[in-house]
């Protein structure tokens, strides 16, 4: 499979143990994770910048949803996936954000 590059954005600092457990769990199951940062949101999102990456996207919204199964209790695993393409046409390809709010 591809490789494709994560960024993952996270929104409070007591997750941050549970982040770097994600970003392990992510190089595992071939994603690329080139950072973390702590941010201001309230939903769960897989955004991507190129239609040709939308499979990329929907194999990282079901990986999260696998972490999410067997490392949380949350019972709400809903993430959403947006393509941002005509928002930034001169994004870097194969790139993802990950936003979560857990």
């Amino acid at each position: 499979p591809e490789i494709y590059t994560v960024y993952v954005h996270y929104t409070h600092k007591k997750n941050e143990k549970l982040m770097e457990r994600l970003s392990v769990f992510l190089n595992q199951n071939g994603f690329r994770v080139k950072g973390i940062q702590k941010v201001n949101y309230h939903h769960r999102d897989v955004r991507y910048f190129h239609d040709e990456d939308k499979q990329g996207a929907l194999r990282l919204q079901n990986q999260l949803t696998e972490f999410i199964t067997s490392s949380t209790d949350i019972k709400n695993n809903h993430i959403r996936i947006i393509n941002l393409s005509s928002k930034f046409p001169n994004a870097r390809k194969k790139a993802l954000e990950l936003w979560v709010n857990f």
